[in-house]
C-alpha cells in the first residue's frame, strides 16, 4: 500500500510505502514505521492511504506529537 504525504493545497509532497511491519501489545496491534524526509514546509500535512483514508495534521499538532502519527488501518 501506498503513502502519498500532502499539503494544505493538496500538491503532493512525496510518496513512500508501507514497509514490513513488527507486532505489539500480544499480537493486538501491528507497528508499521515509514518517513518523509526533505519535505517542503506546509501550513498542514495531509497523509492519504488509498481507501483507507486521510489524516490531516497542523505544523502545531505535529510538533506537539514530535512529528509522529499513527494510522489506524482497521481490519
Amino acid at each position: 500500500m501506498q503513502i502519498t504525504l500532502r499539503d494544505e493545497t493538496g500538491r503532493v509532497m512525496g510518496t513512500t510505502s508501507f514497509p514490513v511491519g513488527r507486532v505489539e501489545g500480544a499480537g493486538l496491534r501491528c507497528v508499521f514505521e515509514f518517513e518523509f524526509t526533505d519535505a517542503p514546509e506546509a501550513e498542514f500535512y495531509t497523509l492519504d492511504s488509498g481507501r483507507r483514508g486521510e489524516l490531516t495534521y497542523s505544523v502545531a499538532e505535529l510538533e506537539d506529537r514530535g512529528w509522529h502519527v499513527g494510522i489506524d488501518i482497521g481490519r
